[in-house]
């Protein structure tokens, strides 16, 4: 990306007050990504078929900007100054795959799938951030403020996912699938931050600002759908009802098919 600049010239009139601003900024940032997808898929037997899935995508995004501002009255005399500056450092990465299973009975519409999947996503990046204010008085720098710190984040998501699937046809364009799927995610994340020591080192912990947590998750969905599939149907629309008490009523109208869905999801977690 090339690099940005931006000037600004204002002045600022309100009913008590008037004054001048000037704005000075500049920065530059790249971004490099790179993936990758897999899909395999193969029929086994007449009555077995396996698909996986996979992907992989890598983000390297660099950053540093520079921001000058400053704010006169209208005698040209200053009220403050600030000089602000910094770079950043991010690296994101993401791999995830599925695997599906299913697996067809003699028995038409009588089916059993698997279905399971893990996803893992970490980021780790560093800022440094370095600000300086002047603040004036009668034309002369009354008092200082000045930031100048290191922020360290490294943070990771893992999580994995079944669902186990079993649909059985029982009259006539009437089926009943039940499912259970189960899902665990870990999430640490991690914030560190740390101010200059006066020597160029940045050890000087700041623990008001930082933090580190983790937060896990476990979740149990069974499931059970009952449908009913008329056919002859010339246009498509979809209408779906939820209630609190997690059932569903899905009527689904497609060319030449109709389906009504009625789900019933506990939704333990």
């Amino acid at each position: 990306m090339l690099p940005a600049r931006r000037k600004v010239t204002q002045g600022i009139f309100l009913p008590d007050s008037t004054w001048l601003n000037y704005n000075n900024n500049s920065g530059f940032s790249s971004n490099l990504k790179q993936g990758a997808n897999l899909i395999f898929e193969t029929k086994i037997d007449s009555m077995n078929t396996l698909k996986l899935t996979a992907q992989g995508n890598f983000n390297n995004l660099d950053a540093n900007y520079n921001y000058y501002s400053e704010n006169r009255n209208v005698d040209s005399s200053f009220i403050n100054v600030n000089n602000r500056h910094g770079q950043s450092k991010t690296d994101n990465s993401n791999i995830g795959a599925n695997l599906l299973w299913m697996h067809k009975f003699k028995k038409l519409y009588r089916t059993i799938s698997v279905n399971g999947g893990f996803n893992h996503t970490e980021s780790q990046g560093t800022a440094l951030l370095y600000s300086n204010i002047d603040f004036y008085r009668n034309g002369v720098i009354d008092s200082t403020r000045t930031l100048d710190q290191n922020t360290i984040t490294d943070n990771v998501l893992n999580s994995i996912n079944t669902r186990i699937a079993y649909t059985e046809p029982l009259v006539k364009d009437f089926y009943l699938e039940l499912s259970y799927a189960f899902g665990l995610t870990r999430n640490a994340n991690n914030r560190n931050i740390f101010s200059n020591d006066g020597a160029g080192n940045y050890n000087q912990f700041i623990d008001s600002l930082s933090n580190d947590f983790q937060f896990n998750s476990l979740s149990n969905a069974p499931e059970l759908i009952s449908g009913i599939i008329k056919r002859n149907s010339t246009s498509l629309w979809e209408l779906q009802l939820l209630s609190p008490a997690w059932i569903s009523a899905i009527l689904r109208k497609e060319p030449r098919v109709v389906t009504i869905l009625l789900i019933i999801r506990p939704g333990l977690t």
